[in-house]
């Protein structure tokens, strides 16, 4: 005798029998992803607590750093700025300038500059490769490629200088050689004196100036 199963019986056992295909096909598959992502996990928490430790271990350490070092103030690109006795600006640069004690006004400066203004208002420059700078008495003391230049067309170079910034003055005992309106300067020395007005290179060539008025060695300037 034949059953005879209805059309709707019939489309519930199919999808029945293929329900539990797929079901045996995912437990298949998550036997395999469940102990790969386990593992997956466990390598993640080793690499996180390796970072972890690397973390901790960081740690800020102390400079060598002497005594003699924290009493010196040392600065990087120094600056000073001040005004002469005719309330003219000045200015002392460098580019490191190293105190030499805390109670001390001297101040160590490599490749220092000085810019100050003459009675008149022309423009002072004065280089070198090494300065001392009191700042009490605003004197700049200068040694090594020592270069002067004066806006009024001089250029002088020395060994040695010594500039009064309060004074507007500089003056030097070296050999100096140089260039002016005149021409070639050589001389055993220098000084700019009178508010940076005039100029007088000593030695046998000299040039003298005052105000506008140039003169020649052995003669008095007017």
């Amino acid at each position: 005798m034949t059953t005879t199963i209805p059309l709707p019986a019939l489309m519930t056992r199919i999808k029945l029998a293929l329900f539990r295909n797929d079901y045996t096909q995912f437990v298949r598959i998550m036997k395999v992803t469940l102990p790969a992502l386990s593992l997956m996990l466990m390598v993640l928490v080793v690499i996180w607590a390796k970072l972890a430790a690397q973390t901790d271990g960081f740690r800020i350490g102390y400079a060598a750093i002497t005594s003699e070092s924290v009493k010196t103030l040392r600065m990087v690109n120094a600056r000073y700025y001040g005004v002469d006795t005719n309330d003219n600006p000045f200015s002392v640069t460098a580019d490191t300038g190293a105190q030499r004690s805390n109670d001390s006004d001297l101040i160590d400066m490599e490749f220092p500059k000085a810019d100050f203004v003459s009675k008149s208002g022309a423009s002072v420059i004065v280089s070198a490769d090494h300065g001392l700078y009191h700042q009490k008495t605003q004197l700049l003391d200068l040694s090594g490629n020592v270069n002067l230049y004066h806006e009024l067309g001089y250029e002088m170079h020395t060994d040695t200088a010594q500039v009064d910034l309060k004074a507007d003055t500089a003056q030097g005992n070296d050999p100096v050689q140089g260039q002016g309106p005149q021409g070639r300067l050589d001389g055993i020395g220098f000084q700019i004196s009178e508010k940076g007005e005039r100029i007088v290179v000593k030695g046998r060539s000299s040039v003298s100036l005052r105000g506008s008025q140039h003169s020649s060695s052995g003669s008095k300037p007017r």
